[in-house]
């Protein structure tokens, strides 16, 4: 029977737990992190663009990260009193502040993991789960990037565009504000047939006796 102390157990681990691997992540791993979100990034953009001449992530002395997207299969046009000019890369620079939320659900990831009772089970979700939310994480900054530059793109256009800009709004808001979170709990959960147990307990029906 899944009683009330064990659910408070399971809390109270998976909170200190929380708080410990959040405070290793500030003080220890961003860095690593970090590099390899960069890099994992950089590779996928230089394989989606299809060219190796411009390194598509920098990162400046202050740690701020600057992006160089080519603008694919449209071409970015605007008139000017000279004629027409072509756009055919966009860049900008995304604070170290704004990335750094790429890297939290790993160690969220972790901390649901191990508040679960430990042994030989927990080693495949740990590591399997971990590989799952890091590419997750490579994959919102992906979005996060493309919605950047063709937000960017779409400002040298003089025609209003209400439904773009509303889709590419909540595009960001979801891959920076909601996946980043939802995903560790999600994999943890589904991932991880221990402390799924013990969320989703499942009384077994008393056996009956008959007569």
């Amino acid at each position: 029977m899944f009683t009330l102390k064990a659910e408070v157990r399971l809390l109270l681990r998976g909170s200190a737990l929380l708080i410990s691997m959040l405070a290793l992540w500030w003080l220890v791993l961003q860095p690593p992190m970090l590099f390899f979100l960069r890099l994992s990034g950089a590779t996928a953009l230089r394989l989606l663009s299809n060219t190796d001449s411009t390194e598509p992530i920098a990162v400046d002395p202050p740690g701020d990260w600057n992006f160089h997207i080519p603008i694919d299969d449209t071409v970015r046009q605007t008139i000017q009193k000279n004629g027409a000019v072509q756009f055919g890369n966009i860049e900008f620079t995304i604070p170290r502040q704004d990335v750094v939320i790429f890297t939290c659900s790993v160690p969220v990831y972790w901390a649901m993991v191990l508040a679960a009772p430990i042994g030989r089970s927990s080693i495949r979700p740990l590591l399997w789960g971990t590989a799952l939310v890091f590419m997750v994480q490579v994959l919102c900054l992906l979005v996060h990037v493309e919605i950047i530059a063709y937000a960017s793109a779409a400002q040298l256009h003089l025609a209003a565009d209400g439904l773009g800009t509303w889709t590419r709004e909540f595009g960001s808001r979801l891959v920076v504000s909601v996946i980043p979170f939802a995903v560790p709990v999600v994999a943890a959960v589904a991932l991880h047939r221990d402390l799924r147990s013990q969320i989703f307990p499942i009384s077994n029906p008393p056996n009956r006796k008959g007569g």
